[in-house]
């Protein structure tokens, strides 16, 4: 996340949101960005189909707009109907919980190099792209 134009100004704000994954920690930790589109050619069909019905039913009217997702994340905003990213990622963790295992994905499309993900780690990046996607509308 980060103000495109560098201002300090709350009226003028204009965040850009982004989601990645990382692999490893301190300085050595990996750090990729993937689309959706990309992620698709991994995912199975059915379980995208499904979860992204969930996206839809559960974010959809309540993620739309960057600057109120900041202030929601500031807690400078309790009017709106808007998710926080906290309140997002619960309920983003909720349903990762409901519809997928513990079922591994092997994959080289991440960090140019094979990996073993469990399943909830790949399509919780899709979901959160997802949500960014929302946010950039």
């Amino acid at each position: 996340m980060k103000d495109k134009d560098n201002n300090k100004n709350i009226d003028t704000l204009n965040m850009i949101w982004s989601s990645s994954i990382h692999k490893g920690s301190g300085k050595k930790a990996l750090k990729d960005t993937i689309s959706n589109n990309k992620l698709k050619e991994i995912l199975d069909k059915k379980k995208l189909f499904c979860l992204n019905i969930l996206l839809k039913k559960t974010f959809k009217q309540k993620i739309y707009d960057s600057k109120l997702f900041q202030l929601k994340n500031c807690r400078l905003d309790k009017e709106t109907e808007h998710y926080s990213p906290d309140e997002a990622l619960e309920l983003l963790k909720n349903i990762l919980d409901k519809q997928f295992k513990d079922e591994i994905i092997k994959t080289n499309i991440l960090f140019n190099k094979d990996y073993e993900y469990n399943e909830k780690i790949i399509y919780g990046l899709y979901a959160m792209n997802y949500i960014v996607e929302l946010l950039d509308k």
